[in-house]
C-alpha cells in the first residue's frame, strides 16, 4: 500500500473562482490535510478508478483512506480491472461548516489523476459515489465546470476534476434547507444538522429568520444543481424506499428531483427505489452496470 498526504495548495487556484466561493482556503493545519491510499498494481493493466465518499462527510473535514477498509459499506468494490478509493471520516477529523467539504473533496479527483502513472489508473475513467451526504458531494463533483488550473504552479491543481459518471444513493440533493422544503414534505429541512453545517445555532429559524445574500449565495454555490449544464456526466441514484417519510432526510424524492432537473437537459439519469430491484446483490450488479457502460463509452 502507497500512501500519500496532499494539503491545500498553498497559493490561490487559477481560474477557480467557484472554489473560491465554497471556502478553498490557504491556511491547513496537519489534522486536516486529506490522505489518500492508493494501491501499486504489479500488472500491465489500467483500471478504471471509483472514488467513495462517505456518509455523514458533510459535517468533518474530508479524510481519504484504503478501500479495503470501507468495502463493507460500499457496494461497489475493488475487483480485477477496477481499483477504488474511498473517503471517510477520520477518528480525530476536525468539524467544519459547510463548504469546507467540497474543495476538499474536490481535491481527490485531480490527486488521483496526479498519480495515475503510479497506480496504473486510466485517468479518463473516474467516476463518484457515496451515501447521503457523500452522496450530495458526488454529484456536486460532477456537475460544475472543471476546477482545474491549467496555469497552478500545483501540479495536482492542473488536473481536470471532471467525472465518467455519479452514483449517489440515499442522496441529499441539496442542503440549502429553503429548497429542501420545497421537495421533501413536512419538516425536513428544519433538521438540526442543517444548521450546523452552516454555523448556526439550533434555534434558528429557516422559515422566519433572514438569510443574508452572502449566506444564501453559498448555500447555492453549495448545491450540485446550481451548476447542472448540458454537458454533465450521467448519474445513477439510487434512494431506499424506507425513506419515503414525511420530514424524512434522505428522502427519495432528492431522486426524483434529480431525475427530473437532468431529464429536462437531456442528460442520462437513471433512478432506483431500492425496491425496484431484487436485494443488496440486485443493487450492486444495477452499479456496476452503469459503470461498466460509461466507462465503456471513453474513448
Amino acid at each position: 500500500m502507497t500512501a500519500a498526504l496532499f494539503p491545500r495548495p498553498q497559493g490561490p487556484p487559477a481560474d477557480r473562482n467557484l472554489l473560491e466561493r465554497v471556502g478553498w482556503r490557504r491556511a491547513a493545519a496537519p489534522n486536516t490535510e486529506t490522505c489518500l491510499n492508493g494501491k501499486d498494481h504489479e500488472d500491465s493493466k489500467r483500471r478504471s478508478r471509483v472514488v467513495w465518499l462517505a456518509a455523514a462527510s458533510r459535517c468533518l473535514s474530508s479524510s481519504l483512506v484504503p478501500a479495503e477498509r470501507t468495502d463493507s459499506a460500499s457496494p461497489v468494490k475493488a475487483r480485477p480491472g477496477r481499483s477504488t478509493a474511498a473517503t471517510d471520516r477520520a477518528d480525530k477529523a476536525p468539524r467544519a461548516n459547510e463548504p469546507a467539504q467540497l474543495p476538499d473533496s474536490a481535491r481527490a479527483i485531480p490527486f488521483i489523476r496526479a498519480r495515475a502513472a503510479a497506480w496504473n489508473i486510466d485517468p479518463r475513467r473516474i467516476a463518484c459515489t457515496g451515501g447521503s451526504a457523500g452522496a450530495g458531494i458526488s454529484l456536486w463533483l460532477a456537475f460544475p465546470d472543471d476546477l482545474a488550473g491549467p496555469r497552478s504552479a500545483d501540479p495536482v491543481a492542473r488536473q481536470s476534476t471532471r467525472l465518467t459518471c455519479a452514483l449517489p444513493t440515499n442522496m441529499q440533493c441539496t442542503s440549502h434547507p429553503r429548497e429542501i422544503k420545497k421537495i421533501v414534505p413536512a419538516n425536513a429541512y428544519d433538521i438540526a444538522p442543517l444548521k450546523q453545517l452552516q454555523g448556526l445555532p439550533a434555534t434558528f429559524n429557516w422559515d422566519r429568520d433572514p438569510i443574508d445574500a452572502a449566506r444564501d449565495a453559498r448555500l447555492r454555490d453549495c448545491c450540485p444543481f446550481t451548476h447542472l449544464t448540458k454537458d454533465d456526466p450521467p448519474v445513477f441514484a439510487m434512494n431506499s424506499k424506507a425513506s419515503e417519510q414525511s420530514g424524512n432526510i434522505p428522502h427519495p424524492n432528492f431522486g426524483r428531483y434529480a431525475e427530473r432537473q437532468m431529464d429536462a437537459l437531456g442528460l442520462e439519469c437513471e433512478f432506483h427505489l431500492t425496491t425496484d430491484l431484487p436485494g443488496p446483490q440486485g443493487h450492486t450488479d444495477a452499479m456496476l452496470a452503469f459503470l461498466k457502460k460509461n466507462f465503456g463509452r471513453v474513448r
